[in-house]
């Protein structure tokens, strides 16, 4: 069965929509993969909220045009997916370099981690990184014991606006008495 033109036509549109709004993927040779490690690999990056899509390299080329995606031009050769996210660049590498562990078959081409294209070899040391959940949770305790509820962090956020409110109102009836004193 042939390949029609529209069909051609609509892959692109698909492929350029999904390569636009997103900041980060991973190009991978998935060569010597089989069907069960394909899927178990799919199901780990939707864990990481990611997305695997394999693609045809003349499209693929074609619909990064313009995206974070055109400095990846000359790794689309051979066996080519894609993993992408506009969530957590570090989700993704580490889901994509564990799954590589048990899968040695899966390569690494290429990356680009916030709009910059980054070598094989730098995925491995992103995915070394906290990621966002560690992050807040080394960053929540330095914003004060009672912002680990939802109550308390909105409760700072009133007292301090509370507080800005009444010095705000402190000054103001200074301003007023002063701007209506006679002399």
């Amino acid at each position: 069965m042939a390949v029609t033109r529209a069909t051609k036509e609509a892959q692109l549109e698909a492929l350029t929509q999904a390569f636009t709004g997103v900041e980060t993927a991973i190009l991978v040779d998935y060569k010597g993969l089989n069907v069960p490690q394909v899927t178990e690999l799919r199901r780990q990056l939707r864990g990481a909220k990611a997305k695997y899509k394999v693609v045809k390299n003349t499209l693929a080329v074609r619909a990064s045009k313009g995206t974070a995606f055109e400095s990846l031009e000359q790794q689309f050769v051979g066996t080519t997916a894609v993993a992408y996210t506009e969530n957590d660049a570090v989700a993704l590498a580490k889901a994509l370099t564990t799954f590589m562990k048990g899968a040695p078959a899966l390569k690494i081409k290429g990356a680009v981690v916030q709009g910059k294209a980054i070598k094989p070899a730098e995925v491995t040391d992103l995915a070394s990184l906290p990621g966002k959940p560690e992050l807040y949770s080394k960053l929540l305790p330095a914003a004060g014991p009672d912002a680990a509820t939802r109550d308390g962090a909105v409760g700072n956020a009133t007292k301090l606006c509370d507080g800005a409110v009444g010095i705000r109102e402190e000054t103001k009836p200074i301003v007023t008495a002063v701007a209506f004193s006679e002399p």
